[in-house]
């Protein structure tokens, strides 16, 4: 039934250039680009851009002012023992961090593809309602004047509506045209939607080709960004903290004790009182970070003495979780607990053997969210000293 109309479809399609740009499928999701890698590698959307950081401003100097006290000393010959306390305030310092968000766009091809479809099948209705109605005028004056002859009809009375049981050409044209224009109108929607060819314009295709770029679909860019070469520059900069005081104190301490002229054990802890910043804390316009955890702690026992023989030691580390800024290396870095073991022996003829292991039950972990995945390091190493 669509047949006769398909010199009017191939007339459309010569003349149309797509959905405008004011059509578009999902939605824009602005994020904090720095978060990109770590988000990937949980399996989640970057964290939203927090619009109250956008812009950054030129640096200044930076103050440091620290105090230190501590105490070293070894007791009974047995046991050393090291303590330290410290306090450390900084001011005019920044943070380097995106300063403007970057745009995901949230769809998935079936979403494409039925938007497509939809804007598509609306722009040919309205491209087509025109020609088909002047055709379908056309076919049915024809078919009403050929309809008065063979019944000996008056074609005017015919073509008014006045024939009993006959509807006006008016009426049937009224009936016909959307019939016509929304099958083709679907007919073409739906090719657009479901075209999947390289070389052929469609939602699918489109979605093939570009999908692997909707994580940075767009950025609002700085007015010092290169132009015209087809990319998209996510901002970012050097955040300045103003004339906030950021301050917090510390405590580090450290235990060994000698059992004997081969047997050595040894501790030591650190203690920060603070390593995260919120907004409002010390004034902060901003939040801030050290990017090191708040408690960590090791421990191990060191065997060996100076001579020919065996030597070896065990080490236990821990760090507390923490949130780290760092550049694109932000979120949240998981606890950690290690056991690293080093055994060797030590030759009279200048020749060491040693084996090392770090990490020697391969706990899997990052040193920062987005960096690479670390397990167990394992190293055997020969070294000649001359005498």
């Amino acid at each position: 039934a669509l047949q006769p109309f398909l010199g009017l479809v191939n007339d459309f399609l010569n003349g149309y250039a797509g959905p405008g740009l004011t059509q578009m499928t999902g939605s824009l999701y602005a994020y904090d680009v720095f978060d990109l890698a770590n988000a990937a590698a949980e399996s989640r959307l970057p964290r939203a851009f927090n619009a109250a950081l956008s812009g950054a401003e030129r640096s200044k100097i930076e103050y440091q002012n620290s105090f230190e006290v501590g105490y070293k000393g070894i007791w009974e010959d047995k046991l050393g023992v090291s303590v330290d306390f410290y306090t450390y305030e900084r001011k005019g310092f920044t943070q380097f961090a995106a300063v403007g968000p970057s745009y995901w766009l949230i769809t998935d091809a079936a979403q494409m593809t039925s938007d497509m479809a939809t804007v598509v099948g609306t722009d040919a209705a309205a491209g087509l309602t025109a020609p088909i109605t002047a055709a379908v005028t056309a076919a049915t004056t024809a078919a009403y004047q050929a309809n008065a002859v063979a019944l000996s009809l008056d074609f005017a009375q015919m073509a008014a509506g006045n024939i009993p049981g006959i509807p006006s050409l008016a009426q049937t044209v009224a009936a016909t045209v959307p019939t016509v224009v929304t099958g083709l109108a679907g007919m073409i929607g739906g090719v657009y939607g479901s075209a999947t060819g390289n070389d052929t314009p469609g939602a699918a295709s489109f979605w093939n080709a570009a999908s692997a770029a909707f994580p940075i679909f767009g950025a609002i860019e700085s007015a010092e960004s290169p132009k015209g070469d087809g990319m998209v520059h996510s901002p970012a900069g050097y955040r300045r903290f103003g004339d906030a005081v950021r301050s917090h104190w510390g405590t580090d301490i450290a235990l060994e004790y000698y059992l004997n002229d081969k047997v050595t054990l040894w501790a030591n802890g650190s203690y920060l009182s603070q390593n995260y910043w919120a907004v409002g804390d010390d004034d902060l316009p901003f939040e801030a970070y050290l990017n090191t955890p708040k408690v960590k702690y090791r421990g191990g026992i060191m065997y060996g003495g100076t001579g020919k023989g065996m030597f070896g030691s065990i080490t236990y580390q821990h760090d507390d979780t923490f949130e780290s800024n760092q550049g694109e290396y932000g979120g949240t870095v998981q606890e950690k607990d290690l056991i690293d073991l080093n055994l060797g022996y030590k030759f009279d003829n200048g020749v060491n053997l040693n084996l090392s292991a770090t990490n020697l039950f391969d706990e899997k972990y990052r040193a920062m969210p987005g960096m690479p995945v670390i397990g167990r390091r394992t190293v055997l190493t020969a070294t000649y000293s001359f005498q």
